[in-house]
């Protein structure tokens, strides 16, 4: 695929000293919509870099809030205080670095940007040593502007499961680094709220037939699309509205059970790293152990009523439950990520019954069933 824009050259520069050029190109898609942290400068994708000897004077900064970052990633339990203290530091001290940097052209000349992050991480003699360099640039640099789509709607309000279906999953999932379909915000769905999860519970329960002809990455987009933040409020957002019939909700509910026993986590079952479950090869990573953390995210609600989101509260345990005895490693995973998130007086309790039927799990599963316990998951 042709690049959407040209790619720029850039010199990052410490004061009046250089401290290292990159190769840098817009990260828009067709639609050119401009969103993120630093609106509304675009995020730029760094393709390629060097270091400059200049570099010297920043880099114990660079590398120290890079190694906190790695101390993060391979912390077993919370970090005490002291960690914590010297993690915060590390961060304030790479802004203040990163908030003096300027970046120039190939002419030398000062452009309009910032760099956004300068992180150092030594992975040791197997890894070397990377840098994860953030880049935003105003909208001037993007060559040729970005041309606005037209917005897409799509009307699930009359879809039979099978158009349903084809709307969600059949679109050929984005290179590295570029969005899906989905984003960004001129997509949006005309539904009828009723049907809507109806035809999610059919997708649930039917997952393994109706998903046959999708690769697990379509698969995996569709489900984010369906379960993610952008448009969750047409999809499984519903289950939270007290206005909707109760046993409409509870089915798509109990039917992610088959979501999972069919398709995320059928036989044969993949193996998760309990400590660092991205580390893990599985053809749904990520969406297989996050999804119930997504279908506990509460929309906006005029009416709230706290008695039915007891109700609701009260389905998702049954749901974790049935999954925590499924033997795939990645159900029970899923199951206590969402128990962690889930405030239920029957948490406890039910954790408590996983435990003492598997007495024989290893340190590190009985270690997040313990902090899935306490409420205390990411």
């Amino acid at each position: 695929m042709a690049a959407l824009h040209d790619m720029l050259t850039i010199t990052i520069v410490d004061g009046d000293a250089p401290i290292a050029t990159a190769d840098i190109e817009p990260d828009l898609d067709e639609s050119g919509d401009v969103w993120g942290l630093h609106e509304p400068l675009v995020d730029f994708r760094v393709l390629s870099y060097s270091l400059l000897p200049a570099f010297e004077r920043i880099r114990p900064v660079a590398r120290a809030v890079g190694e906190a970052d790695l101390a993060a990633m391979r912390r077993h339990g919370e970090p005490t205080d002291s960690e914590t203290e010297a993690s915060v530091l590390a961060i304030k001290a790479c802004e203040a670095v990163t908030n003096r940097l300027i970046i120039h052209d190939a002419s030398g000349a000062p452009m309009h940007g910032k760099v956004t992050r300068f992180h150092e991480y030594d992975y040791g003699e197997h890894g070397g040593v990377l840098h994860s360099i953030g880049i935003a640039m105003a909208l001037e640099y993007v060559q040729p502007p970005p041309r606005k789509r037209l917005p897409v709607v799509i009307d699930l309000r009359d879809a039979t499961i099978e158009r349903f279906v084809r709307s969600v999953f059949d679109h050929e999932t984005p290179e590295e680094g570029r969005k899906p379909w989905y984003y960004p915000h001129d997509v949006s769905f005309e539904i009828d709220v009723r049907r809507q999860l109806e035809l999610l519970a059919e997708l649930f329960r039917n997952a393994a037939a109706l998903l046959a002809d999708y690769s697990p990455g379509q698969i995996v987009q569709g489900l984010w699309c369906v379960m993610g933040g952008v448009h969750f409020e047409s999809f499984t957002g519903l289950v939270w509205d007290p206005a909707l019939p109760f046993e409409l909700r509870r089915a798509v509910i109990g039917g992610v059970y088959g979501l999972y026993d069919q398709l995320l986590c059928a036989y044969p079952y993949h193996a998760i790293d309990f400590r660092h479950p991205d580390d893990s090869e599985r053809p749904f990573e990520g969406i297989d152990y996050i999804a119930p953390d997504l279908l506990l995210t509460t929309p906006f609600i005029r009416d709230e009523s706290e008695a039915d989101q007891a109700a609701v509260r009260t389905a998702f345990l049954e749901l974790f439950a049935r999954l925590l005895e499924h033997p795939a490693p990645v159900a029970q995973y899923a199951a206590l990520h969402g128990l962690g998130h889930l405030e239920h007086p029957e948490r406890a309790a039910t954790i408590d019954r996983y435990l003492s039927a598997h007495a024989w799990m290893d340190a590190d599963q009985q270690h997040y069933a313990l902090a899935a316990r306490r409420g205390d998951v990411l």
